[in-house]
């Protein structure tokens, strides 16, 4: 049976977590002090210090709490072609960018952008893989060969993000799934092919 969380340690995540993203709209994560992160939330540093060990700890566990959003999402299509689940995906972070424009703009000019990208990277790996072993997809494969097929679908998606966001190309939907669906035939081909 899962353990529910305190009320109090919710509504402290709350707190944090939405005065947050107000900071990160007004500056740069460097320039976000624990203090003023508190101050904001009206949280005292000691309980802040009491759950995070600084504020990219605090950084960390923000983004986990939009991955386990992504996570939710992404369960609901368990049942979709790779390509489909894929265009989900990219759609589902657009979504996301979308609605957090300003603070995602923030983070990518700052020193947090890695911890961004690896973040948002690890968390469609690890969902494309679970979606390819639970729908049995490309059965021939090696375990490694998934992993790899997996990792390629995540890096694609991030990067086509990332100049989407940035504005140096302009991505149709449309487009995106028929090229999905041509990348998973050559893939399955591939996965296919004897030694």
């Amino acid at each position: 049976m899962e353990e529910k969380t305190d009320l109090r340690i919710l509504k402290t995540r709350k707190a944090l977590s939405d005065a947050f993203l107000v900071l990160l709209c007004e500056k740069r994560f460097e320039d976000i002090t624990v203090g003023e992160l508190c101050d904001r939330a009206m949280v005292r540093r000691a309980t802040f210090y009491k759950h995070y060990a600084d504020k990219y700890e605090f950084f960390t566990f923000f983004i986990r709490q939009y991955e386990e959003t992504f996570s939710m999402d992404a369960k609901e299509h368990k049942k979709d072609s790779l390509s489909d689940y894929s265009a989900f995906m990219f759609q589902r972070c657009i979504e996301f960018m979308r609605e957090h424009q300003q603070m995602i703009q923030r983070v990518l000019e700052s020193n947090m952008q890695s911890v961004l990208l690896d973040l948002f990277t690890d968390e469609i790996y690890h969902n494309t893989l679970l979606h390819i072993r639970e729908n049995n997809l490309f059965p021939n494969a090696t375990a490694t060969l998934r992993d790899t097929i997996a990792a390629f679908y995540a890096g694609g998606i991030v990067q086509v993000l990332r100049q989407w966001f940035n504005g140096s190309r302009t991505h149709n939907l449309d487009e995106i799934h028929e090229t999905s669906e041509a990348l998973t035939q050559i893939l399955h081909s591939f996965a296919n092919m004897d030694g």
